[in-house]
């Protein structure tokens, strides 16, 4: 009589596996279906994945980064991107310093954008400045904005209190 319960285990225990192994198979075949690209998706829902994606990189917290000034190293501990990205502007504003200044603190936000858009097939712009003045930072691998691209704008105020910074995020296949 054991055996026969062993061997009904054992029966019962390949049925449930065949059953798991098809319906991993059917989700595996169903959910690349349901991404689809950029220019198949209805206008409203490319501008909301392009505001999720701007809300998102902002938000991040970096653990530490830094900038060159004539005084030293200025180190920035858990800072929001959207912080790091106004003091990168005032800085270039106060101290007219060169975007050389600033390679390691953007380099650190570009990894943010690179692991939240490009891994999901995008190319993207991300563009700070302080609005009416030449002071602009822009974070990409592509010097140019295509036709076709989806944009996100916001607009803050500067830590100093002196104007406004408005940050834009582009997003384009």
């Amino acid at each position: 009589m054991s055996s026969r319960r062993a061997q009904s285990a054992v029966f019962d225990a390949m049925i449930f596996f065949i059953f798991i192994l098809i319906a991993s198979g059917i989700l595996m075949v169903a959910i690349p279906r349901t991404a689809q690209p950029i220019e198949h998706v209805n206008r409203e829902s490319a501008q909301a994945t392009v505001q999720s994606f701007r809300v998102s990189i902002l938000a991040s917290t970096i653990n530490e980064t830094s900038f060159q000034n004539s005084s030293g190293k200025c180190i920035f501990r858990n800072y929001a991107v959207d912080k790091l990205l106004l003091e990168d502007l005032l800085a270039r504003k106060r101290y007219n310093l060169q975007s050389s200044a600033f390679n390691v603190l953007e380099g650190a936000i570009k990894e943010i954008a690179d692991a939240l858009i490009k891994e999901c097939g995008y190319k993207y712009r991300l563009e700070a400045q302080i609005i009416d003045t030449d002071y602009q930072i822009i974070i990409s691998d592509y010097s140019y904005l295509p036709e076709g691209r989806f944009a996100s704008m916001i607009t803050l105020s500067m830590p100093d209190g002196v104007g406004l910074a408005r940050f834009a995020l582009y997003i384009w296949k």
